[in-house]
């Protein structure tokens, strides 16, 4: 008897150890994670329309007129973005950086309507906080890049018009600051315990404690920032260093088919998302630049008339700012988040349009609205994640800001504006996977309505119609995706 009740504690405290696990207590300074993806899209539709109209006379049935409309669209647009991700959270330094390139192409054509466009966009960060004990320097950067070509040609039945136009903007933004304090990653502990759960539901094992958990959850850092060429050998290897991990750990399953599709299932398809815990806060001095620019040209063949609109907008801010962000687990499948921000600064704006006709200025100005800018910006956030293939988020997010405008240093005279402004977001999503497959489709509609059987009197021309459509649709999707690392 005291056998049992000796076991039955010990299962108890091994059940109890695990649950009490506090995943905001767990540190590992060693994540190097990056990884690197070119993708290639290209999407194409082609819809050929003919409709027949035939209009009958109801007091002789004798065709009166016939009508016949033939119609073929075909667009299609291709796209390539590049995609670079760098996070590295060691003692000394916790370090995010991205890299995303794009460019787009698509055209359209119809009997009377072509247009063509093509885009690229380039974007950079990287945020760097350097530390020493809880205190911490920090130095960002933000580069971004836009420009985009359109041509428009619409031809109708009493003039054609002619319209070109390209549009460009850059964005850069730099700061330099201090703080305290450090949010720490517990994303893969998170993992670890998932498939866990998994592995003990299907494929048999003991309970475990919190120290398989925290071994678990090292060792998938590890393997997560070793680097691997090939990706069939790069999962093959991944999987044998888990596989390694959760038997040096003492995990024994009982179902060896059930342990390892479990393994591969969680390691592939589970969704990881960025867990942190703890809170750190910041003062930094900001830089930030934006510039727009706008040209278009249009023509119409009617009057031979040109028309070309010009706009371009710069605006330079600098300022300073007080951050703080907190994050908390509550629980496995609950995380809170909160983020706080207070800027204050002076905006720097010059804008000029102009507006030619004929190659002839007929308006043309420039402003230069400049203003001191403050700004609060709250938002909390709350994820739900019940298991590693569904989650549920919640944002919330509420921003008040304050302009002055300082139109006296520049133009003599003094003009104060005061804008409030409160913003509300609510978005929540739930995500789920689904397979779909291309496919080709023809559809044939008629449609004859019954012939007006009302009695026939002297002037009745009331007409009744047959008409026949056709729709030729061709869908065609193709892409395919390579990762480098």
């Amino acid at each position: 008897m005291k056998k049992i009740i000796v076991a039955l504690s010990l299962l108890v405290s091994i059940v109890l150890d695990a649950q009490e696990f506090d995943l905001n207590k767990y540190k590992y300074r060693y994540q190097r994670y990056q990884s690197a993806q070119i993708n290639f899209n290209f999407n194409g539709n082609n819809t050929y329309r003919m409709d027949r109209s035939t209009y009958f006379n109801p007091r002789n049935n004798t065709p009166k007129s016939h009508y016949n409309t033939d119609k073929n669209n075909f667009n299609y647009s291709s796209r390539i973005p590049f995609y670079f991700t760098r996070t590295i959270n060691t003692e000394k330094l916790q370090q995010v950086q991205s890299l995303n390139f794009s460019t787009d192409f698509g055209a359209n054509n119809e009997i009377r309507n072509h247009s063509k466009n093509i885009s690229a966009n380039i974007e950079y960060s990287i945020d760097n906080r350097f530390y020493k004990d809880k205190n911490f320097y920090e130095l960002n950067l933000y580069l971004y890049s836009y420009t985009s070509y359109n041509t428009d040609f619409v031809r109708l039945s009493y003039f054609n018009t002619d319209q070109r136009s390209n549009n460009s903007s850059g964005n850069f933004n730099i700061s330099i600051g201090k703080g305290r304090g450090r949010l720490e990653y517990v994303s893969d502990a998170v993992s670890a315990m998932f498939l866990l759960q998994d592995l003990k539901k299907k494929a048999g094992i003991d309970n475990y404690t919190k120290e398989q958990i925290e071994a678990i959850a090292k060792g998938i850092t590890r393997i997560n920032t070793t680097r691997f060429i090939d990706y069939r050998y790069r999962l093959i290897d991944q999987l044998t260093l888990l596989d390694s991990t959760l038997k040096e750990t003492g995990i024994v399953p009982t179902k060896a088919i059930q342990y390892f599709t479990s393994i591969n299932d969680n390691w592939l398809y589970a969704n990881r998302f960025q867990r942190m815990s703890g809170s750190r806060w910041s003062v930094n001095c900001e830089t930030n630049g934006i510039s727009n620019y706008s040209h278009s040209r249009s023509k119409a063949s009617d009057t031979a008339t040109l028309i070309t609109r010009y706009y371009q907008t710069n605006n330079l801010y600098n300022g300073i700012s007080l951050n703080y962000a907190w994050s908390k687990q509550m629980g496995l499948k609950v995380q809170n988040s909160l983020t706080a921000s207070l800027k204050s600064g002076y905006n720097f704006i010059t804008q000029q349009y102009s507006y030619v006709y004929d190659n002839a200025s007929v308006f043309d100005e420039k402003t230069k609205p400049d203003y001191f800018k403050t700004t609060l910006n709250v938002e909390y956030a709350y994820l739900y994640q019940p298991n590693t293939r569904t989650y549920l988020t919640f944002l919330l997010n509420g921003t008040i800001a304050f302009n002055n405008s300082l139109y006296g240093n520049r133009i003599r005279n003094i003009d104060n504006l005061t804008n409030d402004q409160i913003q509300v977001k609510l978005s929540p999503g739930l995500n789920f996977f689904k397979f779909i497959s291309p496919h080709l489709y023809y559809t044939f509609n008629a449609n004859a309505p019954i012939m007006c059987t009302q009695q026939k009197t002297t002037g009745d021309n009331r007409l009744t119609s047959i008409n026949t459509n056709y729709n030729f649709p061709i869908s065609i999707n193709m892409g395919f995706t390579y990762n480098f690392f």
